[in-house]
């Protein structure tokens, strides 16, 4: 396999495209050794067919020419690539932004038996691996999906805002001075902050609706276990309640209920990824630079805030923080706060104190 630069193009489209082409162009050369009706000849016309396309059109239908010629087998991958390749390139803007939400939001969009989803998912999993493995960048993906996990060349290390980042990330959120009008505001307000104290990923907080997955009454407000938590999450009111009201006055009502719509169309579901560069807008404004500028150093700064975050004595099972972040396993939890030994973490009331309204 010869190794390139993980974008060798400008545009994201031209650099999705070329390793699509590249993928499949590798596996030919493997389903090639398995067929008893091709020569080198043909191994080496459809590899160049396929690297030369213009277009994933072209790739399709060099990929359907193929099953006419014997290669039968193509037929899976090309399936997979030909629902993967659309949705990627809907659902990022850059090769750098493929992540958990990604892959897990690719599998709900299929609308396929369980065995058939898995067999797609596999798939588009291969791809990336054969991105990082020849990539010259030497640049690997961090994804997991249901066990199934990218070869590492090390294990993945979690950056987190320290407690004051955390604290200075939230009480900034207000006062950008670039929002378009007030609704805006208030959107991006309550959009960084749940996501902040709550610990949710980003497609949860666009499943958000008012009254079912977030509740809010005189007392309080929390994210129910509806969303597929274990647990509600309390939210802390006074961080929120004031940016609230004055956003569902005026949000507009929408076929689905969401809490948060995209921008072009209310009846639409806001994107997993104009989240995260929403996210990534407001820590660069709050001057928090990480290597992952997305909601993910958000659910892990919490995960580290509520960790470090002790006094009063108060003992707070690190359990609790599992079931926060969402964790099937203890080990994920210990994992994204860098902790192994000890099985207690200290927490009182952290969200009470008014040092960030």
């Amino acid at each position: 396999m010869r190794k390139v630069p993980l974008k060798p193009f400008k545009t994201y489209q031209e650099n999705l495209l070329h390793w699509v082409k590249a993928y499949l162009a590798h596996k030919v050369l493997e389903l090639f050794k398995n067929s008893k009706e091709n020569t080198i000849d043909d191994i080496i016309v459809y590899r160049d067919l396929l690297l030369n396309a213009n277009d994933f059109a072209k790739v399709q239908s060099i990929c359907k020419e193929l099953r006419q010629h014997g290669l039968q087998s193509i037929s899976m991958l090309l399936n997979s690539v030909s629902k993967f390749y659309p949705f990627a390139l809907k659902n990022a803007s850059d090769l750098t932004e493929f992540d958990d939400d990604l892959i897990y939001n690719f599998a709900d969009s299929l609308k396929l038996a369980d065995s058939s989803k898995k067999g797609y998912v596999d798939c588009a999993l291969q791809v990336l691996a054969f991105i990082e493995n020849t990539n010259t960048d030497g640049f690997k993906f961090n994804i997991e999906y249901e066990g199934a996990r990218l070869k590492k060349s090390k294990p993945k290390v979690y950056d987190a805002m320290d407690d004051e980042e955390f604290a200075r990330f939230s009480k900034m959120l207000p006062q950008y001075d670039k929002y378009k009008n007030e609704f805006e505001k208030c959107r991006t307000v309550l959009i960084c902050r749940i996501m902040l104290y709550s610990g949710i990923t980003p497609k949860e907080l666009v499943s958000l609706k008012l009254g079912k997955s977030l509740i809010k009454d005189k007392k309080s407000i929390y994210i129910s276990k509806s969303i597929g938590r274990t647990i509600d999450i309390e939210l802390p009111r006074n961080k929120l309640i004031k940016y609230l009201n004055r956003y569902l006055e005026l949000k507009e009502e929408n076929e689905k209920g969401y809490l948060f719509y995209a921008p072009t169309n209310k009846d639409e579901m806001l994107s997993t990824t104009q989240v995260n560069e929403l996210v990534k807008t407001m820590l660069k404004y709050a001057k928090i630079e990480r290597k992952e500028m997305n909601a993910t150093l958000l659910r892990v700064s919490l995960a580290v805030y509520l960790y470090n975050h002790r006094k009063d004595g108060k003992h707070f099972h690190l359990s609790a923080i599992q079931a926060i972040m969402g964790h099937k396993n203890r080990a994920d939890t210990e994992k994204m706060i860098g902790f192994h030994a000890k099985k207690y973490a200290v927490i009182s009331d952290v969200f009470l104190d008014d040092d960030f309204d």
